[in-house]
């Protein structure tokens, strides 16, 4: 029965895992480009526990441990016109390359920009969009620029730039931050054949009613695992009792 007792504690710990998972999942829904982390039950053989009365056939019992795995999933999300200039879409695969304040890399599917006081594009938390040259820069006194799907900034006939899409061997390597994603060590690679909408956002590929009735389940399987502790504790109690008394 102890056997049992950790594996329910550990069930426990996963939901309690899943369900975090799935709230961040919720809370974000509404953020452009957004990715989704998918979350699912394995099991990990941990070791042979010991029995209290061993035998030639049965020398312990087998311990297996439910945990969670947690994966990205980089599906596109729906893509909605806005109508404004500032906001950018890759269709297909590839990142935005973005530069923080401190000189670091960080690459989003979030095409939701603005143009600040230096004629620069920016997303909401002031990371610097690149382009093949450095950043995109833009000249208010030759007026509205426009993107071709390409990736090239123009304005009027003038081109100052073009957007640098960027991906990678293996998205499933990248480290999640504020933002979007680090490369951590892997080396990425441009888009060539690159195809940006202006004036589109891409959604997050987030479900938010599905995710909803994800939460519902785990918390049917949480009260489940906690009353099946409560049951054992009770056996153990009465096991105790039972045992303890001297005849």
């Amino acid at each position: 029965m102890n056997i049992s007792v950790y594996q329910n504690a550990s069930a426990l710990r996963s939901v309690e895992q899943w369900q975090d998972i799935t709230a961040h999942n919720i809370a974000t829904s509404s953020v452009a480009g957004f990715k989704k982390t998918d979350a699912s039950f394995e099991s990990i053989r941990v070791a042979k526990l010991p029995k209290e009365t061993l035998s030639e056939f049965h020398p312990g019992i087998s311990a297996q441990f439910p945990f969670i795995n947690g994966k990205v999933t980089f599906r596109q999300g729906e893509i909605k016109q806005t109508n404004n200039p500032q906001d950018l879409t890759i269709e297909g695969e590839g990142f935005f390359e973005m530069e923080t304040a401190e000189g670091d890399s960080i690459f989003t599917r979030d095409g939701q920009f603005m143009v600040n006081s230096e004629g620069v594009l920016v997303n909401s938390l002031g990371h610097v969009l690149q382009g093949e040259n450095g950043r995109i820069q833009v000249i208010p006194s030759l007026g509205q620029f426009t993107v071709n799907k390409g990736g090239e900034v123009y304005q009027g006939n003038t081109l100052t730039g073009r957007v640098l899409v960027q991906n990678f061997d293996d998205p499933q390597n990248l480290r999640r931050v504020n933002g979007g994603f680090m490369a951590a060590g892997q080396e990425p690679a441009q888009v060539e054949e690159t195809k940006i909408l202006q004036g589109f956002l891409e959604n997050s590929n987030v479900n938010p009613l599905r995710e909803m009735v994800n939460m519902i389940s785990l918390s049917r399987i949480h009260e489940a695992n906690h009353k099946m502790i409560q049951q054992y504790d009770q056996l153990f109690g009465k096991a105790i009792t039972t045992l303890g008394q001297i005849s």
